[in-house]
């Protein structure tokens, strides 16, 4: 299993994005750049990042892992090692190093009134980093790997966008926690496929299809 070069589309993709978001954190206060998004909103905006935040969910790694088994065992440990080191990741910034930074309904209460979408459960703590984030960049960058389609690359990344975008529409996240969470979903990934890469079983590369027979 080897990354082919149309994987550089998802990684020009996320850089781009990175150093866009690192300006704006150099350039203006995280404050600044969260009351500006908070500002900007509609009917539709709401209901469509309402939903689509759940493209970020930690659980999807265990629907994508079956499905790629019956490609090939690696592509589907692949996968779950992305979820794994994800979950640790996750844990260990939100729960240990960053336990306790607030979100920014916390942040802003008693300085500004923030505008919520209705019917979205607001989180207080751990905002550092955007675990949503992080699990969709972690996931979406491994199925751009294990796909092998230059147009789904694109598409993967447009989600994982769209996902990090939406932890700071909905308020539950500042752009610092979108942007680390991001980063740490790339390496996540990255991780993921180096050690499926070095594992030496052979019926690895066969699908479960075949192992059955």
């Amino acid at each position: 299993m080897r990354v082919k070069s149309h994987v550089s589309i998802f990684l020009i993709a996320t850089m781009i994005a990175l150093l866009l978001g690192g300006f704006l954190l150099m350039a203006y206060s995280k404050i600044d750049i969260h009351l500006y998004i908070n500002r900007h909103h509609s009917p539709l905006a709401d209901f469509v990042f309402k939903y689509l935040t759940y493209l970020g969910e930690g659980w999807l790694f265990v629907l994508a892992i079956p499905v790629f088994v019956f490609y090939s065992w690696r592509k589907g440990l692949f996968i779950a090692f992305a979820g794994v080191f994800t979950g640790l990741i996750t844990g260990i910034f939100k729960n240990s190093i960053y336990a306790g930074v607030p979100r920014p309904i916390e942040y802003f209460a008693g300085m500004s009134e923030l505008y919520l979408v209705p019917g979205v459960e607001m989180n207080h703590w751990n905002s550092f980093p955007s675990g949503h984030t992080m699990a969709a960049f972690a996931l979406y960058f491994s199925l751009a790997i294990v796909v092998k389609r230059a147009g789904w690359s694109f598409v993967f990344f447009s989600i994982a966008a769209l996902v990090g975008y939406s932890r700071m529409y909905l308020s539950q996240h500042f752009l610092v926690d979108v942007v680390a969470g991001a980063g740490l979903g790339i390496v996540c990934a990255a991780l993921a496929f180096v050690l499926a890469s070095k594992l030496p079983w052979k019926n690895l590369d066969k699908r479960a299809l075949d192992l059955m027979k």
